[in-house]
């Protein structure tokens, strides 16, 4: 079998038809060069050991990079199969998927021994996974673990929630179907069921992504057989009147499972087909929301004095979402947490502004599931503020030509640019301390401008799109200068991560931490979030006008949210220059945790 990593390769190379780049394909999979080159490696010789056809192969070019060869799609085909079947055997949660699984098709107590000996785990490994489990359980409102110490375990949970929370349990996982045959039946109706729910969503215009679209067949499917094996759902407080994309879902549960949903399970359909978040934006959002919105922006900027200058477009898209995240956090059904980590250690500026401005324009305790699914919606919105290179154009052209070559750089440049100016060369020679700048990209027409000064580079005033790419290259060069400067400047003003602070005492808690980084918790401008099993990352800003980085590694471990925290990571921001800039410097930094 390959593994995940050599899936994410294999599916790379398979979306293209051409050669692609030793770089571009180790940042699109989120490794290095040389771990690709083992990949691939391996990925030939379990190619070679399945005996597929000479010609199925990944080739290399130390020039052109890796190319997939499989003319037949035999390849293709191999892996389509294979991605379909369970392919979970390295997640790390996968036990405590397994035994919530179990606990959500239990009616009644069982002991701890009972769920060892039938999901063949030790009674130390159950024992073990109920902190993950409880805190999974923790996060749907209304549920809770009971437990007894004569007659074990239990999850309490509305037949609503129980229904929601075995779709976060990924039941089609075939482990986790624990030999329950209505389970097996329902899960292999969820082809049929998701193309006929794709095209009644299609037909009404409700268009939401694919993961949302599957998530809510399983929910439906889950139901079902839930329905089939006793569990009986319960009439919802809030009574809504039932749509037509709701009446036809229930049309389509007759006909392809045989089974009329009840009145109380077409409320569950409707509630959920209300909390779906839309691809395609309404175009209006409630007057409510877009008034929290306007308060966000406003936060953000005396907070931390960063203009997000938000476009009407983004105030639909993410109005929208948030309108569906409020129906979602009333019910209590809130989507998954995704890449959690991953998102913490990659936007701690969007992280923090979320939970210390976004919450409380809105005054709401949202959850971090739900928040990392808002970090690409404001992280879109901050990439537009990061400062870009610019570039300084010296020609002798006429305007026509210049305006013609401005616009073939920015389009082949894109938002990897800030501002052209342009000057004609007798200008420049008069006025250069005014025009140039240390980190900027020097483009000239003029074959003379490059023999006065170094630093220039030649672009034809008709430039051919390969020069176009060699100019792209320029720019990212001067974006990487750029950083290595101010990372410097930052190191400096900033860092002090060998200065530690070695906490001893067995009475630390989080209090007491921010008490020693001098934060309040009267103060609500800091955010608190685990980006690792055993570090915590505490970000607070105010206008001391001083920034700083601490590392604090702890001599007793700290619990917070079911975790064992040995190391906190302390970030203030206190407006001392660009607030973008510092905190891609920080997330360098925690890169390295």
């Amino acid at each position: 079998m390959f593994t995940k990593r050599q899936y994410q390769i294999l599916a790379v190379l398979s979306g293209t038809d051409s050669w692609i780049s030793s770089l571009a394909l180790s940042e699109a999979i989120g490794i290095g060069k040389r771990t690709i080159q083992t990949e691939i490696r391996k990925i030939n010789e379990e190619i070679c050991r399945r005996k597929l056809p000479a010609d199925v192969r990944i080739r290399s070019n130390n020039r052109k990079g890796y190319f997939l060869a499989d003319p037949a799609g035999v390849l293709r085909e191999i892996l389509y199969r294979e991605t379909q079947m369970d392919n979970s055997e390295d997640d790390k949660l996968v036990h405590s998927r397994r035994i919530l699984a179990l606990l959500l098709f239990e009616k009644d107590y069982i002991h701890i021994g009972d769920i060892a000996n039938r999901l063949y785990f030790s009674k130390s490994t159950v024992n073990s996974d109920l902190v993950q489990i409880k805190r999974i359980i923790n996060r749907t409102k209304g549920a809770e673990l009971e437990v007894s110490m004569s007659k074990g375990i239990r999850l309490v949970a509305s037949e609503d929630m129980k229904r929601f929370m075995c779709m976060k349990a990924r039941l089609e996982d075939r482990r986790l179907l624990m030999e329950q045959e209505e389970l097996k039946w329902a899960f292999r109706k969820i082809e049929v069921i998701g193309k006929r729910v794709g095209e009644i969503f299609v037909r009404n215009q409700y268009i939401v992504s694919g993961d949302v679209c599957l998530d809510f067949v399983k929910f439906l499917v889950i139901g079902v057989a839930r329905s089939r094996m006793g569990f009986v759902a319960s009439m919802p407080e809030c009574i809504m009147e039932i749509s037509e994309i709701a009446e036809e879902i229930e049309v389509v549960i007759r006909e392809e499972m045989d089974y009329e949903l009840t009145e109380a399970e077409l409320q569950y359909t409707e509630g959920r087909i209300r909390e779906l978040n839309l691809l395609q934006k309404a175009l209006n959002v409630e007057k409510s929301v877009n008034d929290g919105i306007g308060r966000f922006e406003r936060m953000v900027l005396e907070e931390i004095g960063l203009d997000l200058q938000l476009e009407e477009r983004w105030k639909t898209a993410a109005g929208n979402h948030m309108e569906r995240m409020i129906l979602r956090l009333e019910s209590g059904r809130t989507n998954l947490g995704n890449y959690t980590k991953e998102l913490s250690l990659s936007y701690p500026l969007e992280l923090h502004l979320l939970r210390v401005c976004l919450c409380a324009a809105f005054d709401l305790d949202i959850p971090d599931a739900e928040l990392g699914y808002m970090i690409p919606y404001l992280a879109e919105v901050i990439g537009r503020r990061r400062e870009k290179p610019q570039i300084l154009l010296v020609s002798d052209s006429s305007a026509s030509v210049i305006f013609h070559l401005i616009s073939r750089i920015k389009n082949g440049l894109g938002d990897r640019i800030g501002e052209i100016c342009t000057v004609p060369r007798y200008v420049y020679e008069r006025k250069r301390e005014e025009y140039w700048k240390p980190n900027q990209l020097c483009l000239t027409t003029e074959h003379d401008q490059l023999l006065a000064e170094t630093g220039f580079f030649y672009i034809n005033p008709f430039a051919e799109q390969n020069l176009i790419r060699e100019l792209s290259k320029k720019a990212e060069e001067a974006c990487r200068d750029r950083e290595k400067e101010r990372e410097k400047v930052l190191q400096g003003c900033c860092m002090v991560e060998n200065k530690v602070y070695l906490l001893d005492t067995k009475e630390e808690s989080p209090e007491s931490l921010l008490e020693l980084c001098g934060v309040s918790l009267k103060d609500k401008s800091f955010s608190m979030q685990s980006i690792d099993n055993n570090v915590l990352c505490i970000i607070s800003h105010n206008k001391s006008g001083e920034n700083c980085l601490k590392k604090i590694p702890l001599k007793h471990t700290l619990p917070y949210k079911g975790k064992q925290i040995n190391v906190v990571i302390y970030v203030h921001y206190g407006g001392e220059g660009d607030v973008i800039e510092f905190f891609d410097f920080v997330k360098k930094r925690l890169a390295r945790i």
